[in-house]
């Protein structure tokens, strides 16, 4: 697995890990997490994250997840965790590690959230890491949306590109993967985004994750819940969700 700098590791002081999972956009996210998981149905699975950061993906399937309880296991693989990095609030069916599991090791779900906007070379990682995919699986994928919202944001957290929906198919076009879901997310911020990050020009030694006001960040879950359930064809955003299934 090649060297990836990860979101969340490079924002880890930026909020408490525990309170992170309250942030409006982490919580929209674990919304699109459910929806993959619903594909496989009612019945036990596995999970692999790659790149799975501070590991909320993980406390909120221990936790909180609709599907927690068909949960068999998870594993996050994140090669730039801090040396002795933990978190207490996993349960005893969830791990972290730096190390890739065994090659012959397939899970019912792979989630690769906000990851292969860091590499050069998506195409070739994805073909990889396919391998621990069961046929019928489920991959989710995330990447920051169009580049016209290009900023100081993404040189901090090491992005190379931006994606369209159209660009994230084409990641995926010549794999065994079927799509099942690909739109475009948090579009209800987008103007605000693109003013605050091509407008203003913002340099900062900091990137834009931080806990808003309680009651802004309830009304931004609160759009973010509602983008999430109408599952309209939205024409921009800031995000791309991909939902693929392996043939």
């Amino acid at each position: 697995m090649r060297s990836i700098k990860k979101m969340d590791i490079k924002e880890i002081n930026n909020m408490d890990i525990y309170r992170e999972k309250e942030h409006w956009w982490i919580k929209t996210r674990f919304l699109y997490l459910d929806r993959a998981i619903s594909k496989l149905g009612s019945r036990p699975f596995t999970l692999l994250e790659i790149g799975s950061g501070t590991g909320q993906n993980l406390s909120y399937l221990s936790n909180d997840s609709e599907y927690r309880d068909q949960l068999v296991e998870a594993i996050g693989v994140d090669i730039s965790l801090p040396d002795g990095f933990s978190r207490n609030d996993l349960s005893s069916k969830v791990s972290m590690t730096k190390e890739m599991p065994e090659k012959s090791k397939q899970f019912d779900v792979m989630v690769v959230m906000d990851v292969i906007e860091h590499v050069d070379h998506p195409k070739e990682l994805l073909k990889d890491w396919l391998q621990y995919l069961k046929p019928n699986g489920i991959l989710l994928i995330t990447v920051p949306a169009f580049q016209s919202l290009w900023s100081n944001h993404d040189v901090l957290l090491g992005h190379r590109r931006r994606y369209t929906r159209k660009s994230l198919e084409s990641e995926v076009d010549s794999l065994p993967l079927v799509k099942v879901y690909n739109r475009y997310a948090f579009s209800f911020v987008f103007p605000i985004v693109w003013l605050v990050r091509k407008m203003l020009k913002k340099e900062s030694a900091e990137t834009d994750l931080k806990l808003p006001a309680k009651w802004i960040n309830a009304i931004l879950y609160f759009h973010g819940w509602l983008e999430s359930q109408i599952g309209g064809d939205f024409f921009i955003g800031t995000s791309v969700v991909g939902i693929f299934r392996k043939k």
